[in-house]
Formats: structure tokens, C-alpha cells, sequence
């Protein structure tokens, strides 16, 4: 029988009222390096600082693609709404929101 992390962590919120409080928090320790461990496997690693990092870099990813599809969808709200945006108005004033939206990403260090 397999167990994962997650039912380990299940099983230890329910079998820990027979535990004191330092057992517990050692089988809350144990499970988490287990769960480290298994993260490595999962990464084809032996080391479970850059197995942190592979997250890391996937979860910015994520972040990434989120900010770049919201970002996308606000130009094409914008673009839809916008009579300067449409070229309906000629006053030759541009929209603040435009230009924010069409400005170049800036880099963050």
C-alpha cells in the first residue's frame, strides 16, 4: 500500500490528540522532510535546495502567465472601451490608462 504525504498529514491530524505536543511537532517534522524528500525525487534530484529552487522557478512561471493573461484581457477590455483607444475622439489627448497599458514591462531586481 502507498501512502502520500497529504494522507500522512491527514492520519497525524487525527491520531494526535494521544500525543504530546513534542511528539506531535516531531511528526509534523519528520513528515515535512519526508515530503521534502519525495519533492526531490520528483525533480530527479538529490538535493533538496534545488529541488526548491525547480519550484520556485515554476511557480514564478505561473505567476508569469497569470499577470501576462490578466494584462492582456485589461488591453482588450480597454481597447473595447476607449473611445481614444478606438480613435473616435480626436483631441489630441491620449488616454493615462493607454499609455499605461502599452508602456513596456519594467524589469524588477
Amino acid at each position: 500500500m502507498t501512502v502520500t504525504v497529504d494522507q500522512l498529514r491527514n492520519l497525524t491530524d487525527r491520531a494526535s490528540a494521544g500525543l504530546s505536543a513534542d511528539e506531535q511537532q516531531r511528526l509534523r517534522d519528520g513528515i515535512n522532510r519526508l515530503a521534502e524528500y519525495e519533492n526531490t525525487i520528483t525533480w530527479m534530484t538529490t538535493c533538496t535546495s534545488c529541488a526548491r529552487i525547480l519550484d520556485s522557478s515554476v511557480h514564478e512561471t505561473e505567476r508569469a502567465v497569470r499577470a501576462e493573461t490578466a494584462l492582456a484581457e485589461a488591453r482588450q477590455l480597454h481597447a473595447k472601451t476607449c473611445p481614444l483607444a478606438q480613435g473616435a475622439v480626436s483631441t489630441g489627448f491620449t488616454c493615462s490608462l493607454c499609455d499605461t497599458l502599452t508602456a513596456p514591462a519594467r524589469e524588477t531586481t
